[in-house]
């Protein structure tokens, strides 16, 4: 076979009818977990004990479903599909219940709880599935009903992805809408948001930050164990040991949530980009010469890409953010330096405003003070007597007014003994006289 014919092969087989259900169902899948690893965060938990979820429900899916379809006459029916599906949501709840407990509760590492939980559950699911292989023997097995759309049977991709999918398979596509709504617009979601980002608002406020916390786990489990119900009642395929749940979806689910940095629209479009290769080692199973565990890896390999280009883009943003503030400093001192030229300007121009008024206000004074003599002569030449006629003199009207007689000069008055003295001085001459 040349590479040509090679290329057309793997062409071929990914655009069949098999590959796209089986990439819905994986897509199905991984958008659950997806979503359960969004709501985990968004309580403020780092949900690591995905995989234990979606292997515990998984387990005890398979196991109801097949004890209800052997006390059926093993005949596969929709009562066996619901005692699955009944079985391992609660089964998966219990298990985040019992996870939640010892993070939130007990005080445990997010991380640890979680590792250990994880393979806790692992062996779990071993055991019941041996439980099960002993009591069943039947190789028949429930599946989860398939909505069909006859007028989109001639249609090549769009018919299988939409004539050809399971109820989950549509449920799962309302999902996100729910989630966006009960995020976003509902009293619990926002309660959820300030769980995760501020707690301390919450105890000031008297909300118990820690029942809130598990309520927002307990969702998380339960979009996980439809996860796990898809692996094993959506797929229709025997649950064993050889052929377990496909695993590693909680660790890329929380790595696509990471990388989207928290949001819902950026994790649902991460978690198909990455459900389209995680569901090609499925769809390129039956193709010669295909190196599986190369195309296994590529799963990997996108996600630590996404997870770096997050990292880069948040340190490009915080570079970004530094610039701004340290913009913001620079414009905040040069506004400041601004101001205060302006201040200084506005007080120097005052200052010269005064000394111009106080110029001009000694400049007022002083001509006031020049103008006053000038108003008396003028007052005087006004009163002063003008000729009637030319040549008449000035001394008659001057002789017509009054003429003021002198005043006698005042004498002193002189003491008593003077005048007793005087007395006798005039007594003395008289008689020399005579």
């Amino acid at each position: 076979m040349s590479w040509f014919d090679w290329i057309l092969t793997v062409m071929e087989t990914l655009i069949s009818d098999i590959s796209i259900q089986k990439l819905v169902l994986v897509a199905t899948i991984f958008l659950l977990t997806t979503l359960a690893a969004f709501m985990a965060r968004r309580s403020g938990i780092f949900n690591l004990a995905l995989d234990g979820t979606i292997l515990v429900s998984a387990c005890f899916a398979f196991l109801f479903s097949q004890l209800t379809t052997h006390w059926m006459g093993d005949k596969p029916g929709a009562l066996s599909v619901l005692a699955g599906v009944l079985a391992g949501v609660f089964a998966g709840v219990v298990f985040t219940a019992l996870v939640g407990w010892l993070i939130i509760y007990a005080g445990g590492n997010d991380i640890i709880v979680g590792l250990v939980a994880n393979y806790a559950a692992r062996h779990f699911s071993l055991v019941i599935t041996g439980l099960a292989a002993s009591i069943v023997s039947t190789a028949a097995i429930s599946k989860l009903p398939v909505v069909r759309l006859a007028f989109l049977d001639g249609i090549p991709i769009i018919g299988p992805i939409l004539g050809q999918s399971s109820i989950l398979s549509w449920l799962t596509a309302f999902v996100p809408v729910g989630i966006y709504m009960l995020v976003n617009r509902t009293r619990l979601g926002l309660c959820l948001r300030a769980a995760g980002e501020n707690p301390t608002a919450l105890v000031n406020a008297g909300v118990q930050v820690s029942a809130l916390k598990m309520k927002g786990l307990l969702i998380s489990g339960l979009l996980a164990s439809f996860a796990g119900i898809g692996c094993v009642l959506g797929s229709g395929v025997i649950y064993s040991s050889e052929s377990a749940a496909p695993q590693s979806y909680g660790y890329l689910a929380l790595v696509v949530v990471f990388a989207a940095g928290g949001r819902l629209g950026k994790s649902c479009g991460f978690a198909l980009l990455l459900s389209i290769l995680t569901a090609l080692p499925a769809m390129l199973s039956t193709v010669e010469k295909m190196p599986l565990p190369l195309v296994r890896s590529l799963v990997y390999l996108a996600a630590l890409i996404l997870m770096l280009l997050h990292v880069f883009r948040h340190r490009h943003r915080f570079k970004m953010g530094m610039r701004k503030q340290v913009t913001q400093a620079e414009q905040k001192l040069k506004d400041e330096k601004r101001l205060k030229e302006e201040q200084k300007q506005a007080e120097k121009q005052k200052k010269l405003r005064e000394k111009q008024e106080q110029a001009k206000a000694e400049k007022a004074e002083k001509a006031e003070k020049a103008a006053k003599p000038r108003s008396k002569t003028k007052k005087l030449t006004k009163t002063a007597p003008t000729p009637k006629a030319e040549g008449q003199p000035v001394a008659d009207e001057l002789e017509k007014k009054p003429v003021r007689k002198p005043r006698k000069p005042r004498v002193p008055k002189k003491p008593a003994q003077s005048e007793q003295a005087s007395q006798d001085v005039s007594t003395s001459e008289g008689a020399t006289n005579e």
